[in-house]
């Protein structure tokens, strides 16, 4: 396999394509089990930020999560080309319905193109409500007649909740895959530690870890997913999974709990163990120093993560929001909850300076 990333068209060039563009249906992303991303292997020191895995062979997604300021609300896009697409295609949808680039915009929006992918509400002055992550979808029926609506198509897609405890912080996601059938709703939990730069949670029985990388130059923050080993110790290990708390009692000996004020006052508690990481990176979540000038958006961090299920056979349009799994959403869901945390500080620290 050629191991240079496909050159990606324009998103102007893209949205500027014939109108007479056919109406091809998207084919079904169903998982599947017998395809797994390639572990990326970490042999030394941990890395300031670790690789892309499979993404830089076009099989995967560069998520965008975007705000005007720290305190906005947030807006993820399937990547950057695809804000720029929903942009051009708002503003042809404003005039005639019949023109040509109205009808083309609407194609290309029944497909999933240049559209948002999530929608997200901050709930600031709530004991426990942290977020509402809301998911838009396709009608093309309704898109054809009369344009992507961003204030209709969508519905509430998950719920976070936050407990805070001494020691850690517990994030409870509340997911709705199908509004219509509620006997597939599910929920992962979070536990982010106070101190040390681990947070664990359960998915499908695994365990995985966000580990928050140390500051970088040019970087406002930057965390990695990954994917933990059976020998490694984890938060959740101390977690009976029928409370939202953690149990030292459980595993006495784990050395991630308990020893808080020891944890507190030690200058090594803060760095980022060899021991926390594994072999396998699911993604990366990284946000630049530098702000864009121009436009709604002018915060955004950048969700890296790999299509662990569909064969790459070129079949899937990744600039689609029809492409992306369920997996892929949620560890979406939990970068817009690190983004957020990072926000909330920023904004904080804004507030002080001035």
């Amino acid at each position: 396999m050629d191991p240079t990333p496909p050159k990606h068209e324009d998103a102007k060039d893209r949205a500027e394509q014939s109108h007479t563009i056919e109406d091809e249906k998207l084919p079904s992303y169903i998982p599947n089990p017998n395809i797994s991303i390639g572990p990326e292997k970490i042999i030394d020191n941990p890395p300031q930020y670790s690789t892309r895995s499979n993404v830089d062979n076009g099989q995967g997604w560069r998520f965008m999560i975007c705000n005007k300021t720290f305190s906005d609300d947030l807006v993820a896009f399937v990547s950057e080309d695809s804000i720029e697409m929903f942009n051009t295609f708002k503003e042809r949808t404003k005039g005639d319905p019949l023109s040509p680039a109205a009808i083309h915009a609407r194609e290309q929006q029944s497909k999933g193109l240049g559209v948002p992918l999530l929608k997200v509400k901050s709930h600031n002055f709530h004991v426990n409500k942290f977020l509402t992550i809301q998911i838009y979808f396709i009608d093309k029926e309704k898109i054809n007649s009369r344009g992507f609506k961003e204030k209709e198509d969508l519905y509430d897609f998950c719920i976070i909740t936050k407990y805070m405890h001494v020691e850690y912080t517990t994030y409870v996601l509340k997911f709705t895959p199908d509004p219509i059938d509620r006997s597939q709703d599910f929920e992962i939990v979070i536990f982010v530690h106070s101190v040390l730069p681990v947070n664990d949670y359960i998915y499908k029985n695994d365990r995985y870890r966000w580990i928050q990388e140390s500051a970088t130059w040019g970087k406002r923050h930057n965390y990695t997913n990954l994917l933990l080993q059976p020998d490694q110790h984890a938060l959740t290990d101390n977690w009976n999974r029928e409370t939202y708390k953690l149990d030292k009692q459980i595993d006495p000996k784990n050395p991630l709990i308990g020893g808080y004020l020891k944890k507190v006052f030690s200058t090594s508690s803060r760095k980022r163990s060899k021991e926390y990481y594994s072999s396998i990176q699911l993604g990366v979540l990284e946000q630049n120093e530098e702000d864009y000038i121009f436009g709604s958006y002018r915060h955004r961090a950048q969700y890296i993560t790999g299509d662990n299920y569909t064969p790459n056979d070129g079949t899937v349009d990744y600039e689609s929001i029809n492409s992306v799994n369920l997996d892929a959403l949620t560890r979406l869901c939990m970068a817009i909850l690190f983004k957020r945390r990072e926000d909330i500080i920023e904004a904080a620290a804004s507030t002080y300076v001035a």
